[in-house]
């Protein structure tokens, strides 16, 4: 039995719970207008993550920066979009390309979203990571998909 076979089940059972929980929390559209600014935010990933790494049960997790780092990032991240750090707590700090995709957290991947559209990005994120597990989409084209616009990416792989 390969690695993909085993987690099936585990991984359609987290993006449709995603999906029920995007569309609880908003029960609308994603609105227009939510994206990272690319000069700030183009994106980043591991290189060298294949789908099989990102597809091991933990792979996030351990990539995931210490709280001391990420809290310097956050620090840096909401200086950069001169957002006051009094206003932090209306956004996540999130990674564009997500850590199970094999995004990494640089700067260059990370933004201050407001918390509505996290919800629903977190969505999409696992529905990609679903896809990518079963073999349905490539990592990269996963990759540069949420990177260039996650709305439309959100469009097309959830709806609304």
């Amino acid at each position: 039995m390969t690695h993909r076979q085993s987690n099936a089940p585990r991984l359609a059972l987290s993006a449709l719970l995603g999906l029920l929980l995007a569309s609880a929390a908003l029960g609308q559209e994603v609105a227009s207008g939510d994206l990272p600014d690319p000069r700030l935010t183009p994106g980043a990933w591991d290189t060298q993550a294949t789908t099989d790494d990102v597809c091991t049960p933990g792979y996030a997790h351990a990539h995931r920066p210490s709280f001391a780092e990420s809290n310097a990032l956050k620090h840096a991240v909401f200086a950069r979009y001169g957002i006051a750090w009094s206003e932090h707590g209306k956004y996540e700090l999130d990674h564009l390309v997500p850590l199970e995709l094999g995004g990494n957290s640089s700067i260059e991947n990370l933004w201050p979203e407001l918390w509505p559209e996290a919800i629903a990005k977190d969505a999409l994120e696992n529905r990609l990571h679903a896809l990518v597990c079963a073999g349905e989409l490539s990592l990269h084209d996963a990759q540069m998909q949420i990177s260039s616009d996650w709305e439309a990416c959100y469009r097309r792989y959830i709806g609304n």
